[in-house]
């Protein structure tokens, strides 16, 4: 038996206290955990997809399916780590996602801040987030 464990957080930035929606913690081979029907509104919501094993033979796949009508869309699997997903809702009639800004500018205006600018270039969206992902060097 290996120890290996997958949990996945949805919306919330990982951290060791928020509350997964799939927990696959334990002494297990493979084995394929559904979580609970969530209900969310349309829009972008982060995920987080911790993972751990100790042993060999690991393995993970994240599949998502999407419904509005009860019934489910094919499962389709997320790629890779540090992608974007994006799946096209058919069940949502006229959904269109906002179109990308233009002229995005960054200016540091001290050791720790900086001024972004952005020419927005939609009108059907609520709300803008600004993510800060690491700096990788290769």
């Amino acid at each position: 038996m290996f120890r290996r464990w997958q949990i996945v957080y949805l919306n919330t930035p990982y951290n060791d206290n928020a509350t997964p929606i799939v927990n696959n913690d334990g002494l297990h081979g493979n084995q394929c955990v559904n979580s609970a029907t969530i209900n969310l509104a349309v829009g972008v919501y982060p995920i987080a997809v911790t993972f751990f094993e100790n042993g060999g033979g690991e393995a993970m796949a994240l599949n998502v399916a999407f419904s509005a009508t009860g019934t489910p869309s094919t499962y389709a699997a997320m790629p890779t780590a540090n992608a974007t997903f994006t799946e096209t809702n058919p069940f949502v009639p006229g959904f269109t996602a906002p179109s990308d800004p233009s002229r995005v500018s960054a200016t540091t205006t001290g050791a720790d801040r900086i001024n972004i600018t952005w020419a927005d270039n939609s009108n059907n969206e609520t709300g803008f987030e600004i993510v800060r992902l690491p700096l990788v060097f290769q």
